[in-house]
């Protein structure tokens, strides 16, 4: 499968888009299924910890460019090139914490990812990332002392199992249904920053096909040299409705069924702590397309492991409560 998404991507290549990235990530996924996670996760932690760390405080001291946003939201980039940059580095590495540490995960460790978050949304207004971060850590103190309740099999973790499609198919509904006359869908688009109504203007716009197409949106995001782009705004921000896009039908459904059949794997074998995991990965794709790049999400590396290595040693290694 991981051949046929590369084929696809690649085509976009040839088209004149993108497309080199995501192949080589579907590479690396391959790639890396002999690879225990956990310790790809750990040195993750360590590497991303540090260069986020040392960023924001270089953007504070003046020696990068810290960029900021005026009018309705206030919001410093903090060394990035977007305000949701540096939230979603600190939400890729609160999720590898509670995946490694499990039940063991330390109040100290808490409290400090906590007041991280806390900070990074005062600077960057990134409301989802700290929502979603403070709920995994939640989730990580509720596991740490109910862990024997989490531990058996729950009939609502098969909602789990299919989160990314049912995910996927709210965004969809919610995108195609959105109408500025309904008050709640109004309201509810104000608050996710227009989403709504720029998801169904693209969609309007571009449609839809079997094998995607050439999109290239316009977002808030700094180019390489610092310059925000003067074309109208138009960004799709829902990773799903984003591949249903640019990738096409058959992309998608290929995706969802990959990742169902990983969770179902983590079903079968009692690794709740990641399934649960993606469970808070296919919530944060409705409103945010950063979790599709690899280095803001190293849970995909998993796939490979959890799908290709499932009866193995390595597989049991990576499943132990530590």
């Amino acid at each position: 499968m991981c051949f046929i998404l590369i084929i696809i991507t690649m085509r976009l290549k040839f088209m004149g888009g993108g497309g080199t990235d995501i192949a080589l990530m579907f590479t690396f996924i391959y790639c890396a299924r002999k690879v225990s996670f956990c310790r790809v996760a750990k040195y993750t932690i360590g590497e991303t910890s540090f260069l986020v760390a040392f960023i924001i405080i270089s953007s504070f001291l003046g020696i990068i460019d810290n960029y900021m946003e005026t009018g309705a939201r206030f919001r410093q980039y903090v060394g990035f090139r977007y305000a949701l940059f540096g939230p979603a580095f600190l939400f890729n590495v609160t999720l590898l914490l509670i995946y490694i540490r499990k039940m063991e995960i330390s109040w100290k460790e808490i409290v400090i990812v906590s007041l991280a978050d806390i900070f990074l949304y005062i600077w960057t207004d990134s409301r989802l990332s700290f929502g979603l971060t403070l709920l995994a850590l939640l989730f990580a103190i509720i596991a740490k002392y109910k862990w024997k309740y989490f531990n058996q099999k729950h009939w609502w973790y098969w909602l789990v199992v299919f989160s990314f499609a049912i995910c996927a198919f709210i965004s969809f509904i919610m995108t195609v249904r959105y109408d500025s006359g309904n008050e709640f869908l109004k309201n509810l688009n104000r608050f996710l920053g227009g989403r709504l109504s720029l998801g169904q203007t693209s969609l309007m716009k571009y449609g839809v096909n079997m094998w995607g197409q050439n999109i290239e949106w316009v977002g808030n995001g700094l180019d390489i040299y610092g310059r925000r782009s003067t074309e109208a705004y138009l960004y799709v921000d829902c990773l799903y409705i984003q591949l249903l896009q640019h990738y096409g039908i058959v992309f998608l459904g290929l995706i969802i069924v990959l990742l169902t059949s990983m969770m179902g794997v983590c079903y079968k074998h009692g690794n709740y702590y990641l399934l649960i995991i993606f469970g808070f990965i296919a919530a944060h794709c409705i409103l945010d397309d950063s979790s599709w790049q690899l280095y803001y999400n190293t849970f995909w590396l998993a796939v490979g492991t959890m799908l290709m290595h499932r009866n193995n040693k390595l597989f049991s290694q990576d499943m132990e409560i530590k």
